[in-house]
Formats: C-alpha cells, structure tokens, sequence
C-alpha cells in the first residue's frame, strides 16, 4: 500500500478518517483540485453543535458529557452519513456479531489495499492516555505487518499507529450496537463538487442549533442554556452544586469539562475554530463573503470556550492548574508522538492518579469557594449562550 499521499493527523476522529481515506484516494475538490481539508468534510457533515448530560450511578461518582459536535440524534457509526450523500461518496458498510468474520473481512480488505474506516471505543484503544466518555471513535486500518504482526492504523496522531489484532478485537466489540461495523469508500471518479454539500451542512448546523431534537432541552442553544443554569445551582436537582458537590464530584465535573471543551477531538475552542476554518474555505467555494466574515464570530466563539474551559481548572488553585496541564499535555504528547509517546503517557496516569486521590483527600476549595468558581464559570457560559445566539441567527442567513 502506498502511504506517500497521507499527512497524518488531525481533529476530529471521523473527519480525520474521512480524509485520509480520500486523501490516499487522490481525491480532490472540484473548486481547486486540491485534496479536501478536514475542515471542509466537518462543517459539509453540519458541523459544530451542543449537548449537555450528566449521570448518577449508584457507587459511582456522576459524571458529564458536553458534546461541541453534531454527534447527537444518530446511532453510533452514522454520524457522517450525510457527509456521503451530500459529496456523493459511494459507501459499502460491513457489520458482524462475530469477531473472527470482522477479523477476515478486515484481512481480505487490506490484501486488495484497500483501507477501512472502523468504528471503535476509544477508551479500548491502549495508545490512549486518557480516560474518555464516549466510544464511537473512527480510525483507519492502512495495513497489516507480517512482520510484527500488527495493523497499521492512522488516527489522530501525526505518526501511523500500530496495535495487535486482540487490541483492535477488543477496541471494536467493545460497543455491542456497533457490530464490528467496518466501511469503505469507493474512489471517486470525478473531483468533488462542494457547493451543494456547502449550503445544506450550514444549513443542519443552524437549523439543528435553533431546532434540537429530544430531549430538546439538552441539545442545541436550549441544552447550552440549561447547562448555564445548572452549573451554579444548589437548589435545582440538578444543580451542579448538589450533583457535583466540593471534593472528588467537583473535581470530576471539572475535570470533565475541560477535556470536553479543549481536548477530546475539538482542537480546543469546542471545535469553533475548525468550524471557523470551514467558514471561510466556503466562502471561497460559493462565493459568499459573509461567511469570512461570521469565520471571524466563530474565532472569538472558540477563545471564550477556551477561556471557560480553562477556568475549570484555574492557575490559582494548584491541584486543578496541574490537572489541566497534565490533560493537556497527555493529548498533546500523543498527536505530536503517537506510539513514542506511551512511555511518557505512564508516568502522566501515574501522576493523575495522585491528584485524584489529593482530590479525595484534600479536595482545597471549601464550599463558598466552590460557589464562586461555578459562578465565574456561569457568567462566562451567560457570555458564550449570547454569542452563540448571535452566530447562529447570522449563520442562518449568511447564504441569502
């Protein structure tokens, strides 16, 4: 298989497998017969979103989601599906419940060099540092070694990946309604025409901001507002000062929010600045300047999520400023290393642990403290609802 077409790395799992597929395709855009940008492929499959969950399991401390993505109201592996249609991408989907097909579909596959997208947990892959709260992560398979008896994988690191067939196995079954699924793209015969994709991605991105689906109050600028109004709150049920109340549950929810916002597949910023990028290569495309221009709304959208995100976990409080910097520092090390970085990843999980139990222990803010972080964090989410707003309604009519 010739890797010499693919520029490892990138963003967003499914859009970053999206493109390495095309790219080692040769595939290009009809409007500069370049290769497509991930960007691109993001804001044409709808692009940036909200979702807001927290969960309480009996024994467990709760735990949060905030989705930043349109990865909501679709079953696990479909989330692209109306990026195929709307680039008329020619898709061929496997799914099995047994694991030794899954294996020789994968094997026959790479034999005829042909590489496969498939759906995994991420938290099942061993080249991870950190923990996650969601599976559905899409890698490629490029290759197997007969040598050391691996698959070469392209995910998010900037290098190939290598994992053993049982870490794939493992990885791939770990989600049960995925069914091993696997997919193929077809090469396209022609370069992409972009304009149609264009204008109904913007379209779902605004429409399914302003429109959510059920539970309509925890997606979209509703769910965002919900969020902000819990996040300070100690006499909803759930507020976050009765559901994440001082010690290991604030630090949890705290911890959570600054991965969901920054780290796990946003580029930082929930994803604005990618959404950003798309903008203003669109507008390019169909010929619309007021769509550079809302890029510009969305930059400034991705520094206030940054700043709230940070804020989580701010410099004046120790325990929390090294949480962050080891999160950080765990996703960077593995996009800029990939499989060198395992090492280094040890010794940041041996830390983390540390300060989970500093957390338990010696959780340093008492109640009114963590009273006044919420409420910082509050003021700084009423900001972003209100720019959100003001991008989205400007989004709806940015192709008129």
């Amino acid at each position: 298989m010739n890797l010499n077409n693919l520029e490892f790395g990138g963003t967003y799992s499914e859009t970053t497998a999206i493109r390495h597929v095309l790219s080692f395709h040769g595939a290009t855009a009809a409007y500069n017969q370049q290769p497509l940008t991930e960007a691109m492929l993001f804001g044409v499959s709808g692009g940036i979103g909200f979702a807001y969950f927290n969960f309480e399991y009996n024994g467990y401390e709760p735990t949060l989601y905030i989705g930043v993505s349109q990865r909501y109201n679709t079953r696990f592996g479909q989330y692209m599906d109306g990026l195929y249609r709307r680039l008329g991408l020619e898709t061929n989907v496997r799914m099995t419940r047994s694991a030794q097909q899954a294996e020789t579909n994968l094997n026959g596959d790479l034999a005829q060099g042909i590489p496969v997208i498939l759906h995994v947990d991420r938290a099942q892959l061993p080249y991870y540092a950190e923990e996650t709260e969601y599976g559905d992560h899409a890698v490629v398979v490029l290759a197997y070694d007969d040598k050391s008896r691996d698959f070469l994988v392209a995910d998010q690191a900037r290098s190939p990946i290598t994992i053993s067939p049982s870490d794939l196995s493992s990885a791939r079954e770990s989600i049960d309604s995925l069914s091993f699924r696997s997919l193929i793209l077809a090469p396209p015969s022609d370069p992409i025409d972009l304009v149609e994709g264009i204008n109904r991605g913007i379209r779902q991105c605004w429409d399914r901001m302003l429109n959510p689906p059920h539970p309509r109050n925890n997606f979209g600028l509703l769910g965002l507002e919900k969020w902000a109004g819990m996040i300070n709150s100690s006499k909803a049920r759930k507020g976050w000062l009765k559901v994440f109340s001082p010690g290991l549950n604030l630090y949890v929810g705290l911890q959570w929010t600054y991965k969901c916002i920054q780290t796990q597949e946003t580029g930082g910023g929930a994803l604005r600045g990618l959404y950003a990028d798309f903008l203003e290569e669109a507008s390019e495309v169909v010929g619309k300047p007021r769509l550079k221009e809302l890029a510009g709304q969305y930059r400034e959208l991705a520094r206030h999520w940054t700043d709230l995100a940070e804020a989580a976990l701010p410099d004046d409080v120790s325990l929390l400023r090294r949480t962050r910097e080891l999160i950080f520092r765990a996703e960077q090390t593995f996009l800029d290393k990939g499989m060198d970085a395992i090492p280094e990843m040890e010794g940041i999980r041996t830390e983390q642990a540390a300060l989970r139990e500093e957390a338990v222990s010696d959780f340093p803010l008492d109640k009114s403290q963590s009273q006044a972080l919420l409420d910082d964090l509050h003021d700084r989410l009423v900001l972003i609802v209100e720019a959100e707003k003001e991008a989205t309604q400007t989004l709806k009519t940015a192709l008129n």
